[in-house]
């Protein structure tokens, strides 16, 4: 064989490798992008939520639930307000301050804080400001709700219906429960 023919054998080989793994990572990401819009809906996913999803999934791992929510919260009555959230985002963050009208609003849920119930609906909860927002600020286009409570019965009764009936007005929803290790993000599909 002469050196012309392997030149010629090896640059078919490095683009039957190159399409190969073209291919490759072509199938790895239909698998990523079907588990993002199974996990998370069409609209959330449409609407970047799985990227918000992962950035607090990944300070969940590192630092507990509790001290993301210290660090994205203030005790404050549960009401949106302009300027920045604890963390310095510009992101609407309920309860607390955050970004006042923004686009994202990240909605924190928390079972050992009354001003985060969900279940306070009527009583100044966090869920009775996200509706009150949702309704005051048109800029809104997606909200993250993140939680260490569910309630299945209740969230199905209360809070799915509102849910869907926001995404019908273009609104995008998803919700990240937090595990019992309090360290671990799982996205609860809300049907979007």
């Amino acid at each position: 064989m002469t050196d012309e023919n392997l030149a010629r054998e090896n640059g078919e080989l490095r683009q039957r490798l190159a399409q190969a793994d073209r291919d490759r990572d072509a199938v790895i990401s239909e698998r990523e992008h079907g588990w993002r819009w199974k996990t998370f809906g069409e609209k959330a996913v449409a609407a970047g939520l799985p990227e918000v999803f992962d950035r607090f999934s990944r300070e969940i791992a590192e630092g507990g639930w509790d001290a993301v929510l210290k660090k994205w919260t203030r005790e404050v009555p549960p009401s949106p307000r302009s300027g920045q959230s604890a963390a310095g985002s510009t992101w609407t963050v309920i309860p607390g301050v955050g970004g006042g009208c923004r686009e994202t609003v990240i909605v924190f849920l928390d079972d050992e804080h009354p001003e985060f119930h969900m279940r306070y609906m009527g009583h100044g909860g966090a869920i009775e400001a996200l509706l009150r927002h949702l309704v005051e600020c048109q800029a809104v286009r997606r909200v993250m709700i993140l939680t260490n409570q569910y309630h299945g019965t209740g969230f199905k009764r209360g809070m799915l219906p509102w849910i869907r009936a926001w995404e019908n007005r273009g609104i995008a929803f998803a919700v990240g429960l937090v595990g019992p290790d309090d360290h671990n993000l799982v996205p609860l599909n809300v049907g979007s």
